[in-house]
Formats: C-alpha cells, sequence, structure tokens
C-alpha cells in the first residue's frame, strides 16, 4: 500500500510490530555557504554570522556547565505549551499580509497564527518581512540568468539576434554561477537548456542575409513580465 508523507518502521521489544510515523515536521538544517534554491525558497533562513571582538557571548560548555539541564528545559517548556494551547492555536485566524510572497507566507502561516495567539504578531510580522528579504543575500541562479538576457536585450537594435550573439554576451560577464556548467564555457546548448523551462527556444531566423539559429525579442517578454518582478512598463519598449 501507499504511505504518503510517512514512512514504516519495525518497532517493539522484538521488532514485530510495524509503526508508521509521520514525515512531516520542523526540520532545521545547518551549514556553510547555500543550500539548493528549491530548499531555501522553502524556509526561514536566518543567516549566521562571526561574532565581533566586542561580542560579549557565553559559549555552550559554559552555559551547560552552570545548568546541564538548560537545553533540555526549554524544550520541555516547549513542549508543554504545545500541548495545553494546541486546540486554540489552531483555531486561531490565519493572517495575511502583503509584505511577503505566498510561498513565504506557507513558510511562515504556523508561526504568524502563534504569534497572533500571544499577542506578537506585529513582532512576528516584521520579522517575516525581514527573513524573507533577506533569505537569498545573493538572487537565485536563474533570476540572476534572466536579468543577464534582460540587459542584453537592451542593447539590441533588432527583433531579432543569432544564438552566438547571446552566449558571447553571457560569456563576457564574470562571477555568474549558471555559467560553470562546462570548462569550455556557456554554449548554445546550455543556453537552450537554460531557456527551456520558460518555452523559449531557438529558432532559423532571417539574420544580416545568413539563415541561422537565433531567437526573437518577443518571446521574451512575458517570461520577464513573469519572473522579473520589479516594474517594467517603462522597459517594454527596449525589450
Amino acid at each position: 500500500f501507499e504511505v504518503t508523507g510517512s514512512v514504516l518502521r519495525q518497532t517493539g521489544g522484538d521488532f514485530g510490530t510495524t509503526t508508521e510515523f509521520s514525515t512531516w515536521g520542523a526540520k532545521c538544517i545547518a551549514g556553510i555557504g547555500a543550500q539548493p534554491d528549491t530548499l531555501e525558497s522553502r524556509t526561514l533562513k536566518i543567516q549566521l554570522k562571526r561574532k565581533t571582538a566586542e561580542s560579549n557571548l557565553r559559549r555552550v560548555p559554559e552555559v551547560l556547565a552552570l545548568d546541564p539541564n538548560y537545553f533540555n528545559n526549554i524544550k520541555r517548556r516547549c513542549i508543554r505549551f504545545a500541548i495545553e494551547n494546541e486546540t486554540k492555536i489552531l483555531t486561531t485566524n490565519e493572517i495575511f499580509f502583503d509584505a511577503i510572497d505566498d510561498r513565504a507566507h506557507d513558510c511562515w502561516s504556523g508561526l504568524l497564527r502563534l504569534a497572533s495567539y500571544i499577542g506578537e504578531i506585529d513582532n512576528a510580522k516584521q520579522s517575516a518581512r525581514y527573513l524573507s528579504a533577506n533569505a537569498k543575500p545573493d538572487e537565485s541562479e536563474s533570476i540572476e540568468f534572466l536579468k543577464d538576457v534582460r540587459s542584453f536585450l537592451k542593447t539590441l537594435t533588432h527583433e531579432k539576434f543569432p544564438t552566438v550573439q547571446l552566449t558571447t554576451y553571457l560569456n563576457g560577464l564574470d562571477d555568474r554561477p549558471y555559467k560553470y556548467i562546462r570548462k569550455d564555457g556557456f554554449n548554445p546548448y546550455d543556453l537552450s537548456v537554460k531557456l527551456k523551462p520558460y518555452g523559449i527556444r531557438s529558432k532559423q531566423i532571417k539574420f544580416s542575409g545568413n539563415n541561422i539559429k537565433g531567437y526573437e525579442v518577443t518571446v521574451f517578454q512575458e517570461v520577464f513580465k513573469r519572473y522579473l518582478t520589479e516594474d517594467l512598463s517603462n522597459q517594454e519598449g527596449n525589450i
């Protein structure tokens, strides 16, 4: 049979009982550098920074030396609060506000409901705005790629262009993570792979009297409007 969102494990003293465990629950991932885009867009990211020389923070061993059960006590208090207030929190009206996008709201919905219940909704909204805006200090590769393509199109004076013009332009840009697909640079195949999810494909075009592979500028307009969220009303004539 199919189990969704669960795993089956053998339990019991003789492991003779099969028990279903839910896989849904809060997870904490700590690491150096960025996580994959699909993961980061579904998380509440807290960026850690190296402390300054003036920072006066106790080390974890020092905390535990004073109270070995310090963290266990925090965990017990959280569990007790959840058990005693579960029904009231779940029946608290969900909070919506426009300062964060839909995916960020999915991540924050439970915390916003909790904050509303304990009377801290304003602080929670402020945190949601800040952490959602700073969840990814560097833009995702896909958005950075589309912005670079748009910058290239602004340099054009015609409505069609050869594939090689765009690949040459992209290869001339420094420190673009989407270019490191192969050692010999970003080629037409790599370009087609990056554009395929947006439904953009090259075609035979007439350019400078030759029939070559290329793109029409107009096919990019809808993609830019959909994925580059800033106001493009004053730029549409150029792309």
